[in-house]
C-alpha cells in the first residue's frame, strides 16, 4: 500500500483536488472531478499491468451499469 505522502505527492502532480480513503479499498483520487484510482502501487510489477487495465475498465463501465 503506498505511504499517504506518495498519494499526496501524485494527487498535486495531476491536479487532483480529493483524495478517498476507506478502509480495505484503493485510495481514490479526484481528478478534473473524476473519480480515478492511482496506479496500482501494492500489487506486484508482473501483475501491475492487469490490475491497472482492469480497474480503468471497471471506472469505464460504472456509468453503464447503474444508468
Amino acid at each position: 500500500m503506498p505511504e499517504l505522502a506518495e498519494l499526496l505527492k501524485l494527487l498535486v502532480e495531476r491536479e487532483g483536488s480529493d483524495l478517498h480513503l476507506r478502509v480495505g479499498e484503493p485510495p481514490i483520487l479526484r481528478i478534473h472531478g473524476e473519480g480515478v484510482p492511482p496506479e496500482p502501487y501494492f500489487f506486484p510489477d508482473p501483475y501491475k499491468n492487469s490490475v491497472r487495465d482492469a480497474v480503468h475498465l471497471r471506472y469505464k463501465l460504472l456509468p453503464h451499469l447503474y444508468s
